[in-house]
């Protein structure tokens, strides 16, 4: 992880005292799966994670996941880790806190077209703060691969930290839609986006993204996403990029 401190809050820079502007981390677990009926798998996991040998953080997950495709699916995640790898913040990086997420989200596609997704995930912190974002999604197939509706986004937290993002009653209204390109067993390519409005700043929120899974053979699958788009954040407009690849391999 690394941030630029020119273009930092100098303020809160000299809060800290120590600002090292680059940190590497690296991350060992086991982890234990079981698949105790055909759409349903559970996993936990322990390990560590430390920065260049200067200090240790134990890490803590566990899941389970319900999915019957293109029907209903439900995620619960837990994980336990050092403040910087869940709240993603150029200032924890010499800061060591401990942040526990709790994170539940899901579909449902009725026969009639009808899809309702969306999460919740509680997020707490060793300074005490606490927090919890929520989307909900309400949709309808206007074709046998196009899906449009509405989005309704919430963030709450329990006071405003100058280290780490933190809205009080954030709101924001969107539509959105998702095209499915490509629909088969082994290949799926989602193409969508969304335009908002957020009302507290009066700013317009869009975002568009790409989304592949290929299951190149039987034991082994790939999955990336692109986003891009722009949002508002502590009052400001900004603009983003993110792209993320996975790939897994079973033995069995």
């Amino acid at each position: 992880m690394r941030a630029d401190s020119a273009s930092l809050n100098q303020d809160v820079l000299n809060q800290i005292g120590y600002f090292t502007g680059t940190r590497r981390f690296t991350t060992f677990k086991w982890h234990l799966f079981v698949r105790p009926m055909q759409n349903m798998s559970i996993g936990l996991g322990l390990g560590s994670s430390n920065s260049d040998g200067l200090f240790t953080r134990d890490e803590k997950d566990a899941f389970l996941n319900y999915e019957r495709k293109d029907t209903v699916g439900i995620h619960l995640i837990y994980q336990n880790s050092d403040a910087s790898l869940i709240l993603y913040s150029p200032y924890l990086l010499d800061i060591r806190y401990y942040a526990q997420l709790y994170k539940v989200d899901g579909y449902y596609i009725h026969k009639d077209g009808l899809k309702i997704s969306g999460y919740f995930q509680y997020i707490s912190a060793d300074d005490g703060n606490e927090g919890n974002d929520f989307v909900i999604r309400l949709g309808r197939y206007f074709a046998k691969d196009l899906v449009i509706g509405y989005e309704y986004a919430y963030d709450n937290y329990k006071f405003k930290s100058p280290y780490y993002y933190t809205p009080r009653n954030f709101e924001s209204h969107s539509l959105w839609l998702d095209e499915e390109i490509e629909k088969r067993e082994k290949v799926r390519l989602t193409i969508g986006g969304k335009l908002g409005f957020i009302p507290h700043n009066s700013l317009i929120a869009m975002e568009g993204h790409i989304d592949l899974f290929y299951q190149i053979k039987k034991n082994f699958t790939l999955s990336g996403k692109i986003s891009i788009g722009s949002t508002s954040r502590d009052d400001q407009s900004y603009r983003y990029f993110s792209g993320q690849i996975s790939a897994y391999w079973t033995v069995f």
